[in-house]
């Protein structure tokens, strides 16, 4: 009885399962290495490897059955391990001769006190093992593996120790007798940190008898308290009919899924019954998969349930823990560490995000969305070529296209996105969402409230929810005295796009504008054909202002900003990222206005370029446009439970999709699906 090495037909065997790995009896004789502690799983195995230890005794004598009892782990592990008695006369008390957790105790006789089962139980070896040839004894005793007091079952049985007679027993301390249901000892947390069929049984057995005693009243202790709940373990109870009558779920609370087992129980198995299954069998496993509240993920799932009788009708109760299952092979997933525990409502909100991104969509016919991209910034959103002719113009690269690739693989056909190339110039793409021809809108985006209205003041787009952040920084060249915007002067030039915050940042910072976008009075700004408006003049004074919004009518078309102040830096706009970067690493501009990410990604890829620290200001929010429309404002509700869960609620985003090739949203969303 071991698991390896040969097996005979004269042996005990061990069976496995993917629930278990216990001692079954199969002949009458054990081999030399058939047996092994830490295989046992019942009162079964106990009998079994006491009956195995008996043979040892009488085929090899007691002087190896006495070294092998102390020194060989296959007769000792954790709780389980085999002692030998001396029989005892009326009132004599025992004579322990093998006793491994102490040896210091063997050639001594000791009197069996009286424990809470009542006297001593010093004459039951002799009734037992002399009237029956065998069997079992119930105490109380010190568990080794766990140093509580505990009920312990043992089996003794009778053989010859060099002419003495005398008893060994081997016994097993169980969880999950009603007496022993301690708090302390059976608990979810208990359960989540060592999953295993036999805890697990434990788990759901206490749960029963409490069950029994309270009856209905029962389940809401059962299903809140944190005994009975604690990360991805929790209990509930389904009726004769199917219907589940409570569940500890935590995704529950927060209108996710009600069912344990979906809408229709006759789902699993095939399409059996498996309400009747465990209504038949009492006590059975069941394996299906369940969305894990901590993961949000649909995985595989290991279940008991155990039969209840409530006031004369069956209760299915059950518990269960996830698995793991890679290359034809499934471990158990093993519960957050105790210092771990504050995440866990986090993790549950993550799940929620997967739950209400699958309900977002559940009743909806499949929609193809016309998602419109930003062409020209690297590496959030770009196109493969800058050329609109070109087929590859529509071939979305970057950061937010791969979270789109995301959501459309965990959509699963729901939603498909036809890849729409939006060029230059980026100001005032978000409308675009607003548009024949486009759901959609992205493209680094910063996600501002003074966005959302038209010139007119109607709300035409709404932002989604955040799924990037970033800081205005300064591009300039590696011998550069330039590190931060306080450094420019009026020696410098500085490039920027048009309507962008990085723009707005570098007015406002440097003093060229107020607070309220309008430009300092004497400011020059200068178009393509060579005229110029002059801040301040008569009838200029109200128009000329510049936000991250847009821009007054007369300056829409500036091409350069001169400021009235000899010490400000003068301002020259671009029109593609490519553009500036070249007049910047020619010295035709001293710097370049606008985002770190995007920034850090021209510096790795033009050698002599380097990035300023950033600005001191609150970091952008950037989100995807969407018409203010109820059609758009499904869909944004739906992405947005899309990207909360790809994104893991924002803890997933730039850097992890940067350190891993960009395939952490897709690998996800596979996972997920």
């Amino acid at each position: 009885m071991r698991i390896g090495g040969a097996l005979t037909a004269a042996s005990f065997l061990l069976v496995a399962s993917s629930m278990t790995v216990g001692i079954v009896e199969a002949a009458s004789t054990c081999a030399e290495t058939s047996v092994h502690a830490s295989q046992i799983r019942t009162r079964e195995d106990i009998r079994t490897f006491a009956r195995c230890a008996q043979e040892l005794v009488r085929d090899k004598g007691t002087d190896e059955a006495y070294r092998a009892f102390h020194e060989d782990d296959q007769w000792s592990s954790g709780q389980f391990y085999v002692y030998v008695n001396a029989l005892s006369r009326r009132g004599s008390g025992l004579r322990t001769i093998v006793f491994p957790p102490d040896p210091s105790r063997e050639g001594n006789v000791w009197v069996p006190a009286p424990d809470r089962l009542g006297p001593g139980f010093g004459d039951d070896p002799n009734l037992v093992v002399e009237g029956y040839g065998g069997g079992w004894l119930y105490y109380d005793n010190r568990n080794p593996a766990t140093g509580r007091i505990e009920f312990k079952a043992t089996y003794a049985l009778p053989i010859d120790w060099d002419g003495t007679d005398a008893f060994l027993g081997v016994g097993i301390s169980e969880p999950d007798i009603p007496s022993a249901c301690l708090p302390e000892v059976v608990n979810a947390a208990a359960l989540a940190r060592e999953p295993s069929e036999g805890s697990l049984r434990a788990f759901v057995r206490c749960a029963a008898w409490e069950m029994a005693a309270k009856g209905y009243f029962a389940m809401g202790s059962l299903a809140e308290t944190a005994r009975w709940r604690a990360g991805s373990i929790y209990l509930f109870g389904i009726d004769a009919s199917g219907k589940q009558l409570f569940t500890g779920n935590p995704l529950v609370s927060r209108g996710g899924p009600v069912l344990e087992w979906g809408a229709e129980p006759k789902t699993l198995l095939g399409g059996r019954d498996i309400v009747g299954v465990t209504k038949t069998f009492g006590e059975t496993p069941l394996y299906y998969e369940a969305l894990n509240p901590l993961s949000g993920a649909v995985q595989r799932k290991v279940s008991i349930v155990k039969s209840v009788s409530i006031q004369g009708k069956p209760v299915l109760l059950g518990s269960g823990y996830y698995l793991d299952c890679q290359d034809g092979s499934c471990r158990p997933v093993i519960g957050a560490s105790p210092a771990a525990a504050a995440d866990q409502t986090n993790q549950i909100a993550i799940a929620q995000a997967c739950v209400s991104a699958r309900e977002a969509i559940a009743d909806r016919a499949p929609q193809r969305v016309a998602y419109g991209f930003y062409t020209d910034y690297r590496p959030v959103s770009y196109a493969a070529t800058q050329d609109s002719s070109d087929p590859a113009f529509r071939q979305a690269l970057g950061y937010e296209p791969d979270l789109i690739a995301g959501v459309e693989a965990l959509a699963n056909g729901k939603l498909t996105f036809d890849r729409v190339g939006i060029g230059n110039p980026f100001s005032g793409i978000w409308y675009k969402a607003a548009e024949d021809g486009f759901d959609i809108v992205g493209g680094g985006i910063t996600a501002l409230e003074q966005r959302t209205f038209d010139a007119d003041g109607t709300r035409v787009i709404r932002f989604g929810s955040s799924h990037l952040s970033f800081r205005q920084s300064l591009l300039v060249r590696m011998a550069s005295a330039i590190n931060g915007y306080g450094d420019l002067t009026g020696e410098h030039r500085v490039g920027v796009f048009r309507g962008t915050t990085g723009e707005e940042t570098l007015l406002r910072l440097t003093g060229i504008e107020n607070a309220d976008g309008q430009l300092m009075s004497g400011t020059r700004v200068e178009f393509t054909d060579g005229s110029v408006i002059v801040a301040g003049e008569p009838g200029t004074d109200s128009a000329l202002q510049i936000t991250a919004s847009g821009a007054s009518d007369l300056v829409s078309a500036r091409v350069r900003l001169i400021p009235a102040s000899e010490d400000l830096p003068e301002v020259r706009y671009f029109d593609s990222d490519g553009a500036q970067i070249d007049a910047l690493a020619e010295g035709e501009i001293d710097a370049v206005a606008g985002d770190e990410i995007g920034h850090r990604s021209a510096a790795s890829a033009v050698p002599g370029l380097r990035v300023t620290e950033p600005a001191d200001i609150a970091a952008e929010q950037s989100g995807f446009s969407y018409a203010a429309t109820p059609e758009g404002d499904r869909l944004r509700s739906a992405m947005d439970a899309f990207i909360g869960c790809l994104t893991a609620n924002r803890s997933i985003g730039f850097q992890q999709w940067s350190e891993g090739d960009g395939n952490v949203f897709m690998e996800r969303a596979l996972t997920l699906r």
